[in-house]
């Protein structure tokens, strides 16, 4: 199994990551790279689906590189994360995420690098229910904010099928995880989505995607950024 994620246009003091899994299924990996010739200050704030952030303080040597493994961090041993970043120097930030199992057992991965601005309307094209490969797709939605966000998903259908709309509370300082299994899909369906914080509380919004492959259940999988729309 591999991955691939796209440079960044530009190295910044603040970096999200809306998507990240520990536990048993899966390994979790922050990588933080710092191109200055200085060193600079990493301040890591994990957002869980429940419970108070987990806050981290780290500094990054000049023209280094970093990883924090999630799965060995003490309370996000087995849980849904993720990250809000900010350094006194601009930086490159990106996840990856293995599975299943342990090192020795990996068969696949993705990822992503960190966005770096939150905003309330995200757009994402990609997304499967179902099928043949069992298909199953998971929204990830984070709110690093101090306030509640109310969000709408709207899912755009093919075949023109209407949307399909749907409403969560994302608390403050934590992260939600939205499968397609909630949505009354066809199996094989094929669709996009809008995620909408309706009380312009700023989220960041991701998307992975899993299917059998191979053979193997979850033996593919894919992960990209949503679409800053406002």
């Amino acid at each position: 199994g591999g991955h691939g994620a796209a440079a960044v246009e530009a190295p910044a003091t603040e970096s999200f990551v809306a998507e990240g899994r520990t536990g048993p299924m899966f390994d979790t990996y922050l990588l933080l790279a710092n191109p200055n010739p200085a060193p600079t200050t990493v301040t890591l704030r994990y957002l869980r689906p429940t419970g108070p952030v987990i806050t981290e303080e780290i500094t990054l040597a000049p023209q280094s590189r970093k990883t924090r493994y999630l799965d060995e961090f003490p309370g996000l041993e087995d849980t849904d994360v993720s990250a809000s970043i900010t350094a006194t120097l601009p930086i490159v930030v990106e996840r990856a995420m293995y599975w299943p199992g342990n090192f020795h057992q990996w068969e696949e991965a993705h990822a992503s690098a960190g966005v770096t601005s939150t905003g309330t309307l995200w757009g994402l094209a990609e997304g499967e229910h179902g099928g043949g490969r069992a298909f199953e797709t998971y929204i990830l939605v984070a709110n690093p904010s101090d306030a509640d966000a109310s969000v709408k998903l709207t899912l755009l259908r093919a075949a023109g099928l209407p949307p399909l709309v749907l409403t969560k509370t994302v608390p403050r300082n934590s992260r939600l995880t939205v499968s397609s299994w909630e949505f009354p899909l066809a199996s094989g369906e094929k669709f996009g989505a809008l995620v909408e914080s309706t009380n312009e509380v700023p989220i960041v919004v991701e998307r992975s995607l899993y299917w059998n492959g191979g053979g193997v259940p979850w033996g593919g999988g894919s992960n990209e950024t949503g679409i800053k729309l406002r």
